[in-house]
């Protein structure tokens, strides 16, 4: 019985000590950290270290001969890495996920065939709020359930980082009767009302993300690119290809401003036509 009582004692006094470190860590480090994101992934690294601590003290205060457990544990980790190799390698996607900071919940990100914005982060498996292929930025409504082993043989790409501007296109194909003048004058007006449209979405954007359009600027990287050619494939005509780079979440702004632009300058202007497959 006194041996019982001691291990009781043993196990209140380590449930205590791991508290107070979690209370440590919680209250004098993560409060104070104002990335929010960043505060998230310690929280849960911390805890799982130590709640895998308390397990480890617990076998070897409650369990006699603490050598030959962890042979026993060992035959039976050997079996379920052939058994159950999937879900051990679900779980080393966790870990790298966490300790190499590839994405948090509520980012926007692709991997493989998949896109969407982060929903839940687990031990095995992670969800995507699929996001819509014809508006950017939308979601289609569905969830889904993704293994966390395809982070370690996928390429991923998180479009929610505070210095990710990336690039963005848009095709126009005019007929071959079109004054190529007007299409110029429409490339300036683009050009032109882009340039304002940035002005004013740039008020939103944090600190870091109006530093980096700033050194973007600096480099004149932030224009809007034009390229004209002949469009040999269907539909024939002259192809007007515009390039800009902004964050993902006002991609579809800039898009729709520029189609808008189009639009109206055909509707106005009989010398522009688009030309249509056929």
């Amino acid at each position: 019985m006194n041996e019982l009582y001691l291990n009781l004692i043993k196990t209140l006094s380590a449930v205590v000590f791991l508290l107070l470190i979690d209370f440590v860590v919680e209250f004098l480090l993560i409060r104070n950290m104002k990335d929010k994101k960043k505060n998230f992934k310690i929280r849960v690294c911390v805890r799982y270290i130590l709640f895998f601590c308390f397990l480890s003290f617990m076998a070897k205060v409650w369990v006699e001969g603490f050598g030959y457990l962890l042979t026993f544990v060992g035959v039976i980790s050997a079996a379920l890495t052939i058994t159950q190799k999937e879900y051990l390698m679900n779980f080393i996607g966790w870990l790298i996920i966490m300790w190499r900071s590839l994405f948090s919940e509520g980012d926007y990100i692709e991997i493989g065939k998949y896109s969407g914005y982060v929903k839940h982060i687990g031990p095995l498996y992670f969800s995507l709020e699929e996001a819509s292929e014809l508006l950017w930025g939308d979601k289609t409504g569905r969830t889904i359930k993704i293994p966390n082993s395809l982070v370690a043989n996928n390429p991923i790409v998180n479009f929610t980082l505070d210095r990710a501007f990336i690039e963005g296109k848009c095709f126009f194909t005019f007929t071959f009767a079109s004054a190529l003048d007007k299409v110029q004058d429409l490339i300036e007006e683009i050009d032109r009302e882009t340039d304002k449209l940035l002005s004013h979405l740039y008020q939103d954007w944090s600190k870091k993300q109006q530093q980096e359009f700033e050194h973007l600027k600096r480099q004149g990287h932030h224009k809007v690119h034009f390229l004209l050619r002949v469009q040999q494939d269907r539909p024939l005509g002259i192809q007007l290809k515009v390039r800009y780079l902004s964050l993902r979440k006002d991609q579809k702004s800039i898009e729709d401003k520029i189609s808008s632009i189009v639009i109206n300058s055909v509707n106005s202007q009989p010398d522009i036509a688009l030309s249509l497959a056929t």
